[in-house]
């Protein structure tokens, strides 16, 4: 409102002679009209003294009350100004011309006398014209000429201004857009008409300011590298930033590289005790020249790669607020992706061959996934018989219970956890394995399963893979099974030393009845229990091998034994000497040296007169 009263002010002082001069140059023209019969140019004369006296006291008057142009550009007034000059200036010229032609006329056609007074104010008004305009042509003038002679010292000033106004109206952010009128109000600079469009197109080119139209607005939003050049130009000058920038927007891959693999260990080593850290923390921690240039780059491109979480929030104190106590602030926290491939870093020496490593482990993982969804009823059916001989394994032979994560470290098969569960209803149905309680749900269905599940055979799971060692087939022994265990070439020999049985059966010496006689010394279930005792020491020994020894064809011989072992250790327990006979003489010197070791004597002592029968090297 004030703006506009001086306004105001100013227009009225400079047209106050041209209102007067037409107002007491009318009077006395209609009071001295009769002087024309004596002197007919006297009216035209008279009003060129009226023009000449309104020119020069208006040429005064305007020099006086004129804005200052140097400052305060932007004010409205000054804006009227430039309008008014702009409208008015050309009409300097045809105003004159047109007030001589009708005076001029008027003499020519002899109406002196008749003529209004009005039909000559065109004169005084040319006069106004040119007196009123000139001081702000001049003016305009020479803030034209010092705006075109500004150095390039000057206009990088003018930039620098620019972009600090702009840092400090976005209140230090990259969030908030502000309006051209808002901006321009803070600079006061003469030449901003001349210089803001360059500037403007200066800083989109360096992706530092973004404009955007709206409303009939221009608006400005300060873009991250905006943002950089101030943080720097407030510590080190706007020259020294913009250097200091460029030199780091030309670092090479390798140094960016350097950077965020060093930027994520900081991440991880801090979130060893903290769920997030500020990010704030995390930028006052680094020591790198070029931080403000790598920093919120190195975040995105971890985040991209699934390695952090930017979506975290932490509060903390904040000690400019007495009413708010804590303020929540940005937050990186380490995703579970980041602490797999963190581990990797000190084996491959860089993030990039870490992941490298991760992803190509991620492919041979969704292939093999694929090649066990793929899989075939015949190969589903062959997992179950390993699976359930390696828990058989993992038991020693026995009904003892065992975890799931055990069982699998026996197994060597690609597909072991997706054909788990199949195989657990499977034995679980033919009830050759049970599983605590715990691990079915309500109704009786299996609950999802890990390496912690417990499980155990059932004692007619014992026996099928004692017979399915024996006859080197789990699909025999199931099918021996279920047609009722039917015995071939059964003899029944009863307190008798007959030295062979079965199909071209040969004995030596007699031995059998040696051997039988050696047996009557001790019960069978003593021998029984030092064949278990063997047995679950042979079993060991066997996985220990299988896990060393690079010869698998040993490894299948030894666990043959074992089976004959497990064989005769049922016999025994059923009171069949024969049947005694028979597996100890299939079990090998390997067996016969463990037995000796461990101290089992009476089973070492059975195997050696099988030997001697069957005349075996001992």
């Amino acid at each position: 409102m004030a703006a506009r009263v001086t306004g105001g002010i100013r227009a009225a002082v400079v047209l106050f002679p041209l209102a007067a001069a037409l107002g007491i140059g009318s009077v006395v023209s209609m009071a001295t009209v009769s002087w024309g019969h004596a002197f007919i140019p006297w009216q035209l004369f008279w009003w060129i003294f009226v023009s000449l006296v309104v020119g020069s006291t208006t040429h005064h008057i305007a020099h006086v009350v004129k804005p200052d142009i140097s400052t305060g550009l932007f004010d409205r007034n000054l804006f009227r100004l430039y309008t008014v000059v702009a409208i008015l200036a050309p009409w300097k010229l045809p105003v004159l011309l047109v007030g001589f032609a009708i005076s001029i006329w008027i003499m020519v056609a002899g109406t002196v006398q008749n003529a209004p007074v009005g039909s000559y104010w065109l004169l005084p008004l040319s006069a106004f014209l040119y007196a009123a305009i000139g001081p702000a042509n001049v003016q305009i003038a020479e803030r034209k000429r010092r705006c075109s002679n500004l150095t390039s010292a000057q206009k990088d000033a003018y930039d620098a201004e620019f972009l600090l106004k702009l840092y400090a109206l976005g209140h230090r952010s990259m969030s908030k857009q502000v309006s051209l009128p808002e901006i321009r109000s803070q600079l006061k600079h003469e030449c901003t008409p001349e210089l803001l469009p360059d500037t403007i197109r200066r800083w989109v080119d360096r992706k530092c300011i973004e404009t955007t139209e709206g409303d009939g607005t221009q608006r400005i939003t300060l873009l991250e590298n905006g943002r950089q050049i101030c943080v720097r130009a407030e510590k080190n000058g706007m020259e020294t930033a913009l250097r200091d920038h460029d030199e780091c927007l030309r670092l090479n891959d390798t140094e960016k590289a350097a950077f965020r693999d060093g930027l994520f260990r900081q991440i991880y080593e801090l979130t060893q005790s903290l769920n997030a850290v500020p990010k704030a923390s995390l930028r006052s921690l680094q020591t790198h020249r070029c931080t403000l240039e790598l920093i919120d780059p190195a975040f995105r491109e971890l985040s991209d790669l699934g390695l952090i979480d930017l979506s975290k929030w932490v509060y903390s104190l904040n000690p400019a607020s007495k009413s708010d106590r804590y303020v929540r602030r940005p937050a990186v926290g380490l995703t579970d992706l980041g602490r797999t491939v963190i581990k990797k870093i000190d084996e491959f020496g860089t993030l990039d061959d870490a992941l490298n490593d991760h992803n190509l482990q991620v492919q041979r993982e969704d292939d093999r996934h694929k090649r066990c969804d793929e899989a075939t009823g015949l190969q589903r059916i062959e997992f179950e018989y390993q699976f359930l001989l390696a828990l058989y394994f993992t038991t020693s032979g026995d009904t003892k219970e065992v975890t799931l994560g055990d069982v699998w470290k026996r197994l060597n098969h690609e597909c072991f956890k997706e054909l788990t569960p199949n195989a657990l209803r499977i034995w679980l149905d033919k009830k050759d394995i049970r599983l605590r309680r715990k691990h079915f749900t309500e109704s009786g269905r299996l609950r999802l399963i890990n390496k912690e599940t417990i499980l155990s055979l059932t004692a007619d799971g014992r026996d099928l893979c004692t017979r399915a060692i024996i006859l080197d087939s789990m699909q025999e022994a199931l099918r021996e099974r279920q047609e009722g265990h039917r015995v071939t070439n059964k003899y029944t020999i009863s307190n008798s030393q007959v030295g062979a049985v079965g199909p071209n059966a040969k004995v030596y010496d007699n031995e059998f009845a040696q051997f039988v006689n050696a047996t009557d010394q001790y019960p069978l279930d003593k021998l029984a229990m030092e064949l278990a005792k063997l047995r679950k020491e042979l079993l060991e020994r066997a996985a220990s091998e299988e896990r060393t020894s690079a010869e698998q064809r040993t490894s299948a011989e030894h666990y043959r034994a074992i089976g004959d072992v497990a064989a005769a250790e049922v016999a025994a327990s059923k009171g069949d000497r024969q049947g005694v006979w028979q597996h100890l003489a299939k079990v090998g010197t390997w067996v016969l040296d463990i037995a000796k070791e461990i101290g089992v004597s009476l089973a070492a002592e059975a195997i050696k007169t099988v030997f001697k029968a069957y005349n075996i090297p001992i």
